[in-house]
């Protein structure tokens, strides 16, 4: 319970985020799953619409497709904006190899063969 009518305010705003935070992940992850599971299926015209979205028919309204989610996401600042282009299941970059590690990978016990031991500074 807040004490004071700034703390009753904060605790309002932090509902009021966690909750569109909560919708704007789900948005994004049920937009993700639908070009995911398109593309396992194999269905190239059903991932295309998924993932570029489908326009007005009828009475039907439009549905944004999953790079309209993740740029709205972004624009919104409920996902980092670079992780945006690269985290949709049908966009080129998810489909590149890792990339490699930029650290230097440690040396096994067999490339450490001087035998030297290091000096702990007291």
């Amino acid at each position: 319970m807040p004490h004071t009518p700034s703390a009753a305010k904060r605790l309002r705003k932090t509902e009021k985020r966690r909750r569109q935070n909560k919708a704007s992940a789900k948005k994004v992850k049920v937009a993700r799953k639908a070009v995911a599971e398109a593309l396992t299926a194999g269905d190239a015209a059903k991932a295309q619409a998924a993932f570029v979205g489908e326009p007005k028919k009828g009475d039907t309204p439009a549905r944004p497709g999953a790079q309209a989610v993740l740029d709205r996401a972004a624009a919104k600042g409920y996902i980092h904006p670079n992780k945006a282009p690269g985290s949709s299941p049908g966009s080129p970059r998810s489909s590149r190899p890792p990339r490699p590690s930029p650290l230097p990978h440690r040396r096994s016990e067999e490339d450490s063969s001087h035998g030297w031991t290091r000096m702990k500074h007291r």
